[in-house]
């Protein structure tokens, strides 16, 4: 239940486990050690650190490696809350234990050891000693050669993590060479298909847009970009909406952070067309609920869908947990996947809801380019984090005749804080008003827009970050017309709607309610009203 997500009912078993088995036996504390470990994936880091420290403190029979492995949860535990010495005396005694039973057995590799060791490296790192943090990586990795350990799965986490601080310390050529070897090492060993090839080939990314091969980085992109969204879509379908919202949250500093600024920089033209289609990817999974998607198909009462959907489900979660552990081999998970394929045709020829579903992933931005009118204009907003304190909002502006998106960039996020976090409650009109700033905001969003739409169109527009704090639609075009006078204006959460939507109206008045009390009970509302 807890490799397949299901919490609530692991934690279920494992309280039941804890209550029936007598707390004089190992299995009792085990049980604990284990609800430990649950409420470490379920985020409550707080209660997975107590659970592991009783059953560390009170275990009757504890061997010196089951001893090592729960100091060393317990530092990583200490190390993401913040207690970065308490974490360091764990895997600095761990470290010591090792040092005792190599004199005592001689020579040998212990996965706990290497554990430990990474542990001090990230707390070097997250103290910012980052080269103190490298050289222990690089003495991890060269161990890995030394001793020819064989746990490929901690082999590459090692190189990871080391690819990583050459990029954090600006040592490039390290670590592009490094990520090389990393990328090679997981084709042969995940099949270029896992999630964490597309994150390293990520980060690849990167290092080559800092080295300015542009061309290569926009390359590693696309690839890492497509395997994200195959694998997000095939998971996500069959899970529940909590899973896919932690799922979201693994990815989304690559979508949101790492490809803006990466492809940003580009003048290619395959990078602006990337850029839309991150864009339309990323805000599709806030708009668009797969659970809608389960409920519908188990709710037709249809039992030869219903079978169908449910055998796809048990296939694809097994397919995933197989991708993960690399228990079988290459070949048979290839067989899964064809039988996956084969199911999910049956569904997609006997099912609507689920036909809908898929279709939506497969929008792109020549979709959205093709259901455009001549006097249409699509604009997709995305920012881009350039450094830590510069963040640049731009647009991507289509055309019915587009060749590849136009990229704008506009300005800088903190152009428009700066009016929006002055405003209050009384002086918010004023970013409207030609008497107050409302003619240096519209400035500042639309100036660079304007010479590329022409009045009476219709432009389709999906803001993003603070342009959501802004009704962008109604800032000053002359001292006497809004946007939404000269042009017709169309606010969506993204552009994908000009395709899924059959009709769009536009909005040149709106209806503002207040005083809105929303926790009164049912009798006073009907008495008030």
């Amino acid at each position: 239940h807890q490799d397949m997500q299901e919490y609530k009912q692991a934690e279920k078993l494992l309280l039941q486990s804890i209550d029936i088995l007598p707390d004089s036996t190992d299995f009792h504390w085990t049980a604990l050690a284990n609800l430990g470990n649950l409420y470490g994936s379920m985020g409550n880091l707080t209660k997975s650190l107590q659970c592991i420290e009783e059953s560390f403190t009170h275990m009757p029979n504890l061997d010196s490696e089951t001893k090592d492995k729960l100091r060393c949860k317990m530092g990583d535990l200490n190390l993401s809350l913040g207690k970065y010495d308490v974490a360091r005396d764990h895997f600095q005694a761990v470290i010591d234990s090792f040092r005792i039973s190599l004199s005592n057995h001689g020579i040998h590799w212990r996965s706990t050891y290497q554990w430990a060791k990474a542990g001090i490296a990230d707390i070097e790192y997250v103290t910012g000693n980052v080269d103190a943090a490298i050289s222990q990586y690089e003495g991890l990795v060269d161990s890995y050669k030394i001793y020819s350990y064989k746990n490929e799965k901690n082999y590459i986490t090692m190189i990871s993590k080391l690819a990583d601080l050459y990029l954090a310390g600006g040592y490039l050529n390290k670590a592009d060479s490094t990520y090389g070897l990393l990328l090679q090492k997981e084709i042969e060993v995940y099949h270029g298909k896992s999630l964490q090839y597309a994150k390293d080939l990520s980060s690849a990314a990167i290092v080559h847009q800092e080295m300015k091969k542009y061309d290569l980085a926009t390359e590693e992109v696309q690839t890492a970009f497509s395997i994200f969204k195959e694998q997000y879509i095939d998971v996500t379908t069959f899970t529940s909406e909590s899973q896919r919202e932690k799922y979201w949250y693994t990815l989304s500093p690559y979508f949101n952070t790492y490809y803006p600024r990466v492809l940003y920089t580009q003048s290619n033209d395959v990078g602006k067309r990337l850029l839309y289609d991150i864009s339309l990817f990323a805000k599709g999974i806030l708009l668009y609920t797969n659970q809608q998607i389960q409920e519908t198909i188990l709710s037709s009462n249809d039992k030869k869908i219903i079978e169908q959907f449910q055998d796809l489900q048990k296939l694809n979660r097994y397919i995933v947990e197989q991708n993960v552990s690399l228990q079988i081999p290459k070949e048979e998970i290839q067989k899964l996947l064809v039988l996956s394929e084969s199911i999910e045709k049956e569904l997609i020829a006997s099912s609507a809801a689920y036909r809908e579903n898929q279709a939506i992933w497969q929008i792109t931005w020549d979709s959205i380019r093709n259901h455009l009118s001549p006097n249409e204009v699509a604009i997709e907003y995305f920012s881009a984090p350039l450094s830590e304190d510069s963040t640049m909002y731009c647009a991507l502006l289509l055309r019915h005749n587009s060749k590849y998106p136009a990229l704008i960039p506009l300005f800088e996020e903190k152009e428009v804080t700066s009016y929006l976090d002055n405003a209050t409650e009384g002086t918010i009109n004023n970013l409207y008003s030609i008497e107050g700033e409302g003619e240096h905001v519209s400035n500042i969003v639309w100036s660079k827009i304007l010479s590329k739409i022409n009045p009476g169109e219709t432009i389709y527009f999906a803001p993003t970050g603070i342009l959501h704090q802004l009704g962008i639609e109604y800032l000053l075009v002359d001292s006497a017309r809004t946007m939404s006078d000269v042009y017709n204006m169309v606010r969506l959460s993204s552009t994908r709607e000009i395709v899924t939507n059959k009709s769009n109206e536009s909005n040149k008045s709106a209806v503002v309610y207040g005083g809105i009390h929303y926790d009164l009970d049912n009798k006073t509302i009907l008495t008030e009203s």
